[in-house]
């Protein structure tokens, strides 16, 4: 009888046994799937942290160029703001020239009507003047003078007229203009004569009598002249 119960808790125990064989197998098949699980885990959780070390570089990297941008933004504001300021000025610059031009196309206008006055009152002042120069003005007056009595003369056979006291280079021209050329003729002359030539020759009133031409060119001429 009490082999037999050893036999029965015998075989109880190897029952048992078995039974936490089986639970252990099973707890080490858990355990080893767990291990799976837990490296997985830990794989998945190293590309993670790679992930977020690169993901914290890429921030880092964003977070600096939006500084840059910033600064960008800052510099550009800046620089709208400068550039609004010169417009500002260039539009007070165009109106100070606008008017200034208005200004100045007032006074241009007043100058044209001044100068087309000018020119229109020279225009009158050259019609009443007469056309010629003074050489011709004395040429036309030499029929006043009469050359059948003080004798007539040329270029060619003309005397030095200004060895005369009171005729100069220009007052000689001026008489042989007229048609004097030699001492002969300026002797022959008469006061009335002198007179006349004084005024045609446009020179100082009375100065021809005062200076005594006549008699000087009679001083001066040969005597056979006044026998010829």
């Amino acid at each position: 009888m009490r082999l037999a119960e050893l036999q029965v808790h015998h075989d109880t125990v190897i029952s048992t046994n078995n039974d936490y064989v089986d639970k252990i197998a099973t707890l080490e098949f858990s355990f080893g799937d767990l291990q799976g699980h837990y490296e997985n885990a830990q794989s998945a959780n190293t590309e993670l942290t790679s992930s977020n070390v690169e993901l914290a570089e890429q921030v880092g990297a964003l977070e600096s160029a939006n500084g840059e941008i910033q600064q960008e933004n800052a510099n550009l504001t800046s620089k709208i703001a400068d550039l609004a300021n010169k417009l500002s000025i260039l539009h007070s610059e165009k109106e100070s020239i606008a008017d200034e031009h208005s200004s100045c196309g007032e006074q241009i206008a007043n100058l044209e009507a001044k100068l087309q006055a000018a020119k229109v009152a020279t225009t009158k002042v050259e019609e009443k003047k007469e056309p010629e120069t003074v050489l011709e003005r004395i040429a036309a007056k030499a029929d006043e003078i009469d050359f059948s009595r003080i004798g007539t003369a040329t270029e060619g056979n003309k005397d030095d007229l200004k060895r005369i006291k009171g005729i100069c280079p220009y007052i000689e021209q001026n008489l042989n203009v007229l048609g004097i050329f030699t001492f002969e003729q300026m002797s022959n002359l008469t006061e009335e004569d002198v007179d006349k030539i004084n005024k045609i020759i446009e020179f100082f009133p009375g100065r021809a009598k005062r200076d005594k031409w006549v008699e000087q060119a009679q001083n001066i001429a040969p005597k056979s002249s006044f026998f010829s």
